[in-house]
């Protein structure tokens, strides 16, 4: 049987196909399980359940987020997380002062 569907299996499927499609049909039908279990995995560009769960939690803190566009929200996370890791820079009064251009020096 497997020598004969090497060797004949695809040009009878062919023929099958064009000559009896009800037939053709009744075949495939009888090999397709009656009850299908799919698991379904969406791709999410290498990102595991705890990144995704970290994105929807950072999506739930945004105020009107559900009219937004994804690059909205990533601009808002953006600059969040920009202002969040800036380093403050220690503006004390100095002994010297900072002049505007270098004429005001002379």
């Amino acid at each position: 049987m497997r020598a004969s569907w090497e060797k004949h299996g695809a040009t009878v499927m062919d023929r099958v196909a064009v000559e009896y499609p009800d037939r053709y049909l009744g075949i495939a039908a009888h090999l397709i399980p009656k009850e299908v279990e799919a698991t379904i995995t969406a791709g999410h560009a290498g990102l595991d359940g705890s990144d995704l769960a970290l994105l929807k939690a950072c999506k739930a803190e945004i105020e009107g987020v559900e009219s937004m566009s994804p690059q909205q929200v990533f601009e808002i996370v953006r600059e969040a997380l920009r202002a969040a890791q800036a380093k403050q820079i220690d503006c004390q009064k100095k002994d010297h002062y900072i002049h505007s251009s270098p004429s005001e020096d002379a």
